[in-house]
């Protein structure tokens, strides 16, 4: 075992246990500006042959039930996509962080071969020979429609997805938590889970070391790797698991982020009442999530 590794997990645990926040649900927003910025999320014109939209890898509580997404043409993408819920709350964006907030995250998609493979100059093109995007823009910002104005549409619709759960009332004393649930949290924090998810996201905002004490082989072969840490809000509605998307069943990937990342053999009780801690983070569909017809 690494003691120095387990040295730091333990003072982080030391500092980080006490360091969760709870989250608001978002209730004040101008309804015409959502209907466009909603239009726009389920729109496929974005994609390159108008057949993927992002509500397309991100159609189960903002996160795909599939490994990796489908891109034009056939082509697969590398990771599992993360919920777009709470994602306002998370340090950098995608599993690499290489977006340092969701403006620049919406590039990626939208730009990438295996994804949309589309283009600033096609977009506005499209949008701009509609007549119901004129006039929505026209409406929403004064302006023509443009890339950039796309963007800010796109990027302030996802920032009113935000779910607040059972845990947050109980983070501010409205509610309590059930004797199981209460132990799970207990279990949580005393092996060192909450080292890394902690804050408002239970994660989203450090990038770690997949199997940090017992490494993890890949597909590729590879171990190692360091990602960020996925927010567990949702969890229990967002799965496959995992970068790659290799777990389907939360309480294999409860047993797994047990054995490689904090050296330990969870029992099926530990398990149990884990999950149905992680339950308490389960929070409602925000109200923009559906379009207005």
């Amino acid at each position: 075992m690494r003691i120095g590794v387990m040295l730091l997990l333990f003072c982080a645990f030391v500092y980080a246990t006490e360091v969760f926040a709870p989250i608001e649900e978002v209730q004040t927003y101008d309804k015409a500006k959502v209907r466009l910025r909603q239009k726009l999320f389920y729109d496929p014109l974005l994609s390159k042959d108008k057949t993927l939209s992002c509500f397309s890898c991100h159609n189960v509580y903002g996160a795909e039930r599939k490994p990796v997404s489908d891109g034009v043409d056939g082509a697969k993408g590398t990771f599992n996509s993360p919920s777009v819920f709470n994602a306002k709350f998370n340090f950098y964006q995608f599993w690499d962080a290489r977006a340092k907030d969701l403006h620049e995250q919406l590039d990626g998609p939208i730009h990438s071969d295996v994804e949309m493979a589309s283009s600033a100059e096609l977009i506005e093109k499209r949008l701009k020979n509609s007549r119901e995007y004129v006039e929505l823009f026209a409406k929403v910002y004064g302006k023509p429609p443009s890339y950039a104005l796309l963007k800010d549409a796109i990027v302030a619709f996802e920032k009113t997805l935000v779910t607040p759960a059972l845990f947050d009332a109980y983070l501010k004393g409205e509610k309590a938590l059930t004797p199981e649930q209460k132990k799970g949290l207990e279990i949580f924090k005393s092996y060192g889970c909450v080292s890394c998810h902690n804050g408002k996201n239970l994660g989203g905002n450090s990038l770690q070391e997949f199997g940090v004490v017992i490494p993890r082989k890949f597909d590729d072969n590879t171990t190692g790797k360091v990602l960020k840490v996925p927010s567990l809000r949702n969890v229990t509605q967002t799965a496959p698991y995992f970068h790659d998307g290799s777990e389907e069943n939360l309480s294999e990937a409860v047993r797994k982020m047990g054995y490689h990342n904090l050296g330990t053999i969870l029992s099926e009780e530990e398990i149990a009442h884990i999950i149905a801690f992680l339950k308490t983070l389960e929070g409602r569909l925000p109200a923009t999530w559906t379009p207005d017809e």
